[in-house]
């Protein structure tokens, strides 16, 4: 009876043992295999969220435990990013001086005077009277329009000189390209760059889930080696 009650004893311990290491075992694989999905998940969805949080919410939600608001980057500095645009715009990409530079341009002044040549010629065979000579409304039309194209050189320079000054004196550019992005639809602004940039974000929620991964692996080996 002793002798059976200690065999009993020491299987209850052997299964004991065995029970231990393959819980220890299983614990081992399921922190291995759980961290770096855990840490995934965490970093793509941080991403994610960042990335939503650069467009909403459109309006500040408040927090009243902690009388904290939360709102959307871009709307929140609606302002301040408008302001910056039109004065970069105005200042760097694109000033009165370069529009009236490009009107100025041979190639768009050969354009210009073409297209006013062919529009007078159409309104000149429409308004002079039908009892003329087809022979003497082409040699009419013909003198006109050999006179714009000799002075229309000198009165396009004359004009952008004349546009240059009214415009430097009542258009502000910068305050216009300020209006524009202040009236845009948040809603369409969001679409808008979503659909521009949808590949690049896709690209960042992806990368925050592989550096989580990473980062939960490197997790359980700390866990096990300390």
């Amino acid at each position: 009876m002793t002798c059976r009650l200690k065999n009993y004893i020491q299987v209850k311990k052997l299964f004991l043992l065995l029970a231990h290491i393959l819980l220890v075992e299983i614990d081992m694989w399921f922190v291995f295999i759980i961290a770096p999905i855990l840490g995934a998940f965490i970093g793509w969805i941080t991403n994610w969220l960042a990335i939503k949080l650069i467009f909403r919410p459109y309006v500040a939600i408040r927090i009243p435990l902690i009388n904290y608001s939360i709102q959307g980057v871009i709307p929140k500095r609606r302002q301040e990013i408008a302001c910056s645009v039109g004065n970069v715009v105005a200042t760097q990409l694109l000033s009165l001086e370069d529009l009236v530079g490009q009107i100025n341009m041979p190639e768009n002044q050969r354009k210009a005077i073409e297209i006013l040549s062919g529009s007078v010629k159409n309104h000149l065979h429409e308004r002079l009277p039908m009892f003329l000579p087809l022979p003497v409304k082409n040699t009419i039309v013909q003198i006109i329009e050999d006179i714009l194209r000799r002075e229309a050189p000198l009165l396009l320079a004359r004009v952008s000189k004349d546009l240059s000054t009214e415009l430097s004196s009542s258009l502000n550019l910068s305050l216009l390209v300020q209006d524009k992005i202040n009236r845009l639809d948040l809603e369409q602004l969001e679409h808008l760059v979503l659909s521009i940039a949808s590949k690049e974000l896709k690209h960042i929620e992806a990368l925050g889930a592989i550096i989580g991964f990473f980062i939960g692996l490197f997790q359980a080996l700390l866990f096990f080696l300390l």
